[in-house]
């Protein structure tokens, strides 16, 4: 197989099955607190989008006074369960061991923050196809500014 050049994938609802840890670290929380449940294509709609337009939609659904608390207990859930429940899609480390033969270089380009990111890549076995990684930082990233970053790096 002839070498290509650099390999750029996202991470949620590509690598890795975003709903198998996302949606019951969201559900449980808003059972939790007692605030109606949202349905899995709900939670789902988010993935993959910066982590504002969750929170956006999380204010319209709980007291402004849980928001912070909601958010932070969410966000831990959400990361246990990626190391404990979480998963690949079928095939995946295998696709990426072809692809890293014959490929100069591969990145990660998540919406993603950096603790959830590397805490998928660091549970899962990720990391090691991987030259660089990059996730949203801050508001003003937006995914073609970082496809535009990595490109420039690699």
């Amino acid at each position: 197989m002839a070498e290509t050049g650099l390999l750029i994938f996202d991470l949620d609802g590509t690598l890795f099955r975003t709903e198998t840890a996302s949606v019951p670290a969201v559900r449980r929380t808003f059972q939790d607190f007692g605030l109606p449940i949202p349905r899995k294509e709900e939670i789902a709609f988010f993935f993959g989008r910066p982590a504002s337009e969750f929170h956006a939609w999380l204010r319209t659904r709980c007291p402004p006074e849980h928001e912070a608390q909601l958010l932070a207990l969410i966000g831990q859930r959400e990361l246990a369960l990626v190391a404990r429940t979480g998963e690949l899609y079928p095939g995946v480390k295998k696709a990426l061991s072809g692809l890293r033969a014959s490929s100069r270089a591969m990145a990660i380009c998540s919406n993603g923050p950096q603790d959830y990111v590397e805490q998928v890549l660091s549970s899962h076995g990720l990391a090691a196809w991987f030259d660089a990684v990059r996730y949203r930082q801050s508001e003003q990233d937006s995914k073609p500014a970082m496809v535009r970053e990595l490109l420039e790096r690699l």
